[in-house]
């Protein structure tokens, strides 16, 4: 191949994503979803990171401005067969989930620490149910027919067992920046967390109907 002159055979066919079938398939599926959207309202938009809200112990808390942590991972266990020299075998494990954490701006509130600081004595600690629910504009079907809401809804409900404090940190205190906020953040271990069906949350748009 001349680097002058580039490759002397040049293939005829077009890649994938670049056949007219190919094209001619996406652009109706794009079409049926814009349709879908228009006739219901919900919009297939990836959903905003800043939009979500926690209930603990059945009681909606919008305060909190930032949750990580919220993830799992497969243990997988190495196991090598004798005789079996290209390969070892890889066998699924149990299942670890990360702890959560919260952050909120500091208040006179004191329930994050008496939450953490019960059971300092006798370790019985004390262990909540809570969900997260992750909002999303356009997902409320009513709200977008303006019967109801401002169309908006729950695109996932995370529910969190058993979770108990583990950690509690206040954020650095520094007079020479005036432009911080004092943050707390609570750092929380769990048993487990499951993912529910949308319909009936507080967030959904029938959710005030038949919660």
């Amino acid at each position: 191949m001349s680097l002058l002159n580039g490759p002397k055979n040049i293939s005829t066919k077009l890649p994938v994503s670049e056949n007219p079938i190919t094209k001619a398939l996406k652009s109706k599926a794009m079409m049926g979803i814009h349709t879908l959207e228009n006739v219901t309202g919900v919009r297939m938009d990836p959903v905003p990171a800043y939009m979500f809200y926690l209930d603990i112990s059945g009681v909606i808390v919008g305060l909190f401005t930032q949750c990580s942590g919220i993830g799992a991972r497969r243990e997988v266990e190495t196991v090598i067969e004798g005789g079996q020299n290209d390969h070892a075998h890889q066998l699924p494990g149990r299942i670890q989930f990360e702890n959560i954490v919260l952050s909120r701006g500091l208040s006179t509130s004191q329930e994050l620490w008496k939450w953490f600081e019960k059971g300092k004595y006798k370790f019985d600690v004390q262990r909540v149910n809570l969900t997260i629910y992750q909002g999303g504009p356009g997902m409320n079907l009513l709200g977008a027919a303006g019967l109801i809401g401002g169309g908006y809804g729950i695109v996932k409900q995370w529910n969190v067992e058993d979770a108990y404090p583990v950690s509690w940190k206040l954020s650095p205190l520094d007079v020479n920046n005036t432009n911080s906020t004092a943050i707390e953040t609570l750092e929380i271990a769990h048993a487990g967390i499951t993912l529910s069906q949308v319909f009936g949350t507080p967030m959904f748009a029938v959710g005030s109907l038949v919660k």
